[in-house]
């Protein structure tokens, strides 16, 4: 029975942080305003050019008057007293220079190159006052690209932050009576003091036990033995968190332990690099998220080699980054997006091919831009799944758009990049690659990618392009 003295702390205590909570989510909410206000300041000033301004028609004029007319012993006359022929000249000659057509063909000439003893320099003069011209026009809308780059960083900014202050899908629970009693003495038999047992339930199926305890002054007890006992009081299986230590501390520790997943996955991968190049273009990575989902991505950079190898790692490296510390994966594709886009001194374009599968529901979300098909091997049968979009990097406002797929016990994700189709003979590249998998012998998953890459490049003498397969394997845990 708690104590009067022990449920005033306890409500002492839940008083503090939910002041501190308040606090924080008060920051946050200050955080996400001013980023959205950020980016609405910043689409504001993006209003791209498509025409010359007057303004900047006059400058051409006024620097064709400065560097050739004044200097010229006919400059009143051509000006000021001919019905100011020079002007309409210079005028003629810049929209005949804006419409790409050679100065000659400009209507004046036959007028006005008898009076003009100065005609090939006048249009020397405005054809490069037009050149200029239409590179600050260049550079000004690359600049309205760059904020509307950056306006779409600060949005996806504030909806990160949104996600973070609003009530999410985790519900926290007592631990039932008999079993927290059940627990606490089976514990305290093997030298753990507890302080406070609390059931968390998150998304996707996934339930955590949080336990605040301590060993006792002498006494050794893994977590993998809290884990034992957690099967005894629950009859499910429970294993520490990453950051829970491997030894419960003689100082009071948070201790977090996690249900095991209902689906166990295996990935195998296989690659070839187009001839004569030593590094392949196409990189992949695969993650362990801490919310139960496994994570496949392959990216291809443009081109080939070294360079294009480089492009596609450095943007995966980002993606686990963003994946890792808990972004949805559409905010971190449009955050990169916008990066890339800003590249002003090397336009960088990498499609990008991502399956992340829940391990609790067995729900696949598949992610595609730019990327070639995905096949999923069922019993008997080959589903593909294909999306047509521009890779990342090339326009501004991406809509990323996901395919979701449900997997049963013993499917295969199996991925590709575009060399790999392309090495196919035939036109209908696609059904021959579904035939391909359909009959692969091996039913590992490192041997399936390279029983695959074989048979497709079976018959060819030369890789034309970088290749690369990922395959994973998809089990039903016995114990579910």
């Amino acid at each position: 029975m708690m104590t009067h003295e022990r449920l005033v702390r306890r409500q002492r205590k839940s008083f503090i942080r939910d002041v501190f909570r308040t606090m924080t989510q008060r920051k946050m909410e200050d955080f996400q305003t001013s980023f959205s206000q950020l980016a609405r300041s910043f689409h504001q000033m993006a209003r791209p050019k498509k025409t010359y301004e007057a303004a900047q028609m006059d400058q051409i004029i006024l620097g064709v008057t400065e560097k050739v007319c004044k200097k010229c012993s006919n400059y009143q006359s051509c000006w000021e007293k001919e019905d100011g022929m020079a002007k309409d000249a210079v005028c003629a000659i810049t929209d005949t220079v804006l419409q790409n057509k050679p100065p000659k063909e400009t209507v004046f000439l036959d007028a006005f190159q008898d009076s003009c003893v100065h005609l090939g320099q006048l249009m020397r003069e405005t054809q490069q006052g037009v050149g200029i011209a239409q590179a600050n026009l260049l550079w000004y809308n690359r600049l309205v690209e760059s904020r509307e780059a950056m306006a779409d960083q600060f949005q996806e900014m504030s909806e990160i932050f949104g996600q973070l202050i609003k009530p999410g899908d985790e519900q926290l629970y007592e631990i039932e009576q008999k079993k927290e009693k059940k627990l606490r003495r089976l514990l305290a038999r093997n030298g753990v003091v507890v302080y406070e047992l609390l059931l968390l339930n998150r998304q996707n199926q996934r339930q955590e036990i949080h336990i605040l305890a301590r060993v006792r002054k002498g006494e050794t007890v893994s977590t993998k033995e809290v884990s034992a006992l957690l099967v005894k009081v629950f009859g499910e299986t429970y294993h520490p968190s990453e950051k829970t230590p491997h030894v419960v501390p003689e100082k009071k520790t948070p201790l977090i332990f996690i249900k095991d997943e209902s689906f166990h996955v295996l990935t195998g991968m296989a690659k070839r690099q187009k001839d004569g190049q030593r590094v392949s273009g196409d990189n992949y990575s695969i993650l362990n998220l801490e919310n139960g989902k496994m994570v496949m991505i392959l990216s291809d950079g443009m081109g080939y080699g070294e360079k294009a190898g480089a492009e596609s790692a450095r943007f995966l490296n980002l993606l686990e980054q963003f994946l890792d510390a808990g972004i949805s994966c559409d905010s971190a594709i449009r955050l990169l997006n916008a990066m890339l886009v800003q590249n002003c001194d090397s336009r960088m374009f990498t499609t990008l091919d991502m399956t992340m599968i829940c391990l609790y529901s067995g729900l696949a979300k598949m992610v595609k831009i730019g990327s070639s098909t995905t096949f999923i091997r069922r019993k008997g049968w080959v589903e593909a799944i294909s999306a047509t979009s521009l890779p990342v990097g090339i326009v501004n406002h991406m809509d990323v758009e996901t395919v979701t797929k449900k997997l049963y016990d013993d499917n295969y994700v199996i991925m590709v990049t575009d060399g790999v189709l392309e090495a196919i003979p035939g036109e209908e590249k696609e059904a021959s690659l579904k035939g391909i998998i359909e009959h692969l012998e091996s039913r590992n998953p490192q041997g399936m990618a390279e029983e695959l890459i074989k048979k497709v490049q079976d018959g060819n003498e030369l890789v034309r392009d970088d290749m690369m397969v990922l395959v994973c394997g998809f089990w039903k845990k016995s114990s579910c």
